[in-house]
């Protein structure tokens, strides 16, 4: 099997700080969207994106370190 270097299958327009500042628009755009608890979601989201393996419920989301709200 041929396989591309991997710089052939990356868009450079999201690399260095030009892609920061694309990101940084989406991730504003994203919880702008989310509305009531946007705060929750977005760390529930960002938590779901990081998470290593299968995410089988919303309890094991909550206990990555990636969300770091309390529980109270």
């Amino acid at each position: 099997m041929d396989s591309l270097p991997l710089s052939d299958g990356i868009d450079q327009s999201f690399v260095g700080p030009a892609g920061l500042d694309r990101l940084r628009e989406f991730r504003g755009q994203l919880y702008g969207c989310l509305g009531r608890r946007a705060d929750e979601l977005f760390e529930l989201a960002d938590a779901l994106l990081c998470a290593e393996g299968p995410v089988r419920s919303l309890v094991g989301l909550c206990l990555a370190p990636e969300h770091r709200r309390g529980h109270g």
